[in-house]
Parts: C-alpha cells; sequence; structure tokens
C-alpha cells in the first residue's frame, strides 16, 4: 500500500512540474503577446529558462501570421549578437536568430533575457526530429548539452501548439465563457 502511495505522489508531482500552460495572454497598443510557461535547463552547470512566445497584430491575426521567439533567461551572461545553436537527430543544425538581449538587477544577481526568432518550418522541425545537443553563447566561449534524446524540442512544439489553439479563440468569446 505505501509503494502504491509513494507511486500516486510521484506521479502527480512529475505531472505538475512538467505541465505546460499559457503563462501571458495579453493586448496593448502593439498587437497581441502569448507567452507560454518557461522550461529549465542546465547546460555546463548554468541554469537556463527556455520559453516560447507569438506576438500578431490584434484583432485581426491569426495564427498564420504569428511571428514566434524564443526566450532564453539566465544568470549567466548572454551577449549581444548572442548564439544559440540547436542539433537534431538528423544532425541538422538549427540556428534561431538573436534579436536582443536585456540585463536585470534581482535581489539574486543579474539576469539576462536574451531573444531569439524561430519560425514555423523551424519548430515542425524541432517536433519531427528532436534537438539532441544545444549549445549558447556566453562572453567569453559557450556552454552545451548533449541528450540521448530529445525532450526541449517537444517542448517547444507543444508550446507551439498551445500559441495556435490560444491564437485561434477569440478573447471576446473567453471573457463571456461560463459568465
Amino acid at each position: 500500500m505505501k509503494k502504491i502511495l509513494i507511486c500516486m505522489l510521484i506521479f502527480i508531482s512529475a505531472a505538475n512540474t512538467f505541465a505546460q500552460k499559457i503563462l501571458v495572454d495579453r493586448v496593448d497598443d502593439t498587437g497581441r503577446q502569448v507567452i507560454c510557461t518557461p522550461k529549465s535547463e542546465t547546460l555546463d552547470g548554468w541554469k537556463y529558462d527556455f520559453g516560447l512566445s507569438a506576438w500578431g497584430c490584434y484583432p485581426n491575426s491569426d495564427s498564420n501570421d504569428l511571428i514566434y521567439s524564443i526566450t532564453v533567461v539566465s544568470n549567466c551572461p548572454i551577449p549581444n549578437e548572442g548564439n544559440l545553436l540547436f542539433k537534431l537527430d538528423n544532425d541538422d543544425i538549427i540556428s534561431p536568430k538573436f534579436i536582443s538581449t536585456t540585463d536585470n538587477v534581482t535581489s539574486t544577481g543579474i539576469l539576462t533575457r536574451a531573444v531569439f526568432m524561430i519560425d514555423k518550418t523551424d519548430l515542425n522541425k524541432l517536433a519531427t526530429h528532436g534537438i539532441v545537443k544545444m549549445r549558447i553563447s556566453n562572453r567569453t566561449s559557450y556552454y552545451e548539452k548533449n541528450w540521448k534524446k530529445d525532450k526541449l524540442g517537444k517542448w517547444f512544439y507543444n508550446s507551439y501548439l498551445l500559441i495556435q489553439i490560444k491564437f485561434n479563440k477569440s478573447r471576446e468569446s473567453e471573457i463571456l465563457q461560463g459568465f
């Protein structure tokens, strides 16, 4: 009985730990932005949070004309014109285009936020072939991580699917739901 209870507790905590959902859905004068919960990975001892977001014109945007970006947050510096590389299981390399970095001072130190543009074609490749190696530049060199099986590619693709669903729903219908 104890074994069953322990297994159930582990399963429930794991399910909550890996749950993906929409973190932000906001509309302002520049358009609508949807951001998914990030996924943490450790590369050579440094913690990085990776998240996918999309932006579209509002109210006329739909899931076909969105701009997608990968946001990377870490206490390890990420330089301007930084590089983010994904190696797929078919040996293709995807290099999302660098957009910007910002540094924020927090009570625990300096957090760097880097944004990289990625398109739908590359997101589909991540889902089909999966990420087996990732590398990100810092100010003096780079950090990387290898996987035997894909985890992060599926994560990005599932975030992509959540964003697609969210953009295909009308915000007006969501506010009226269950009212």
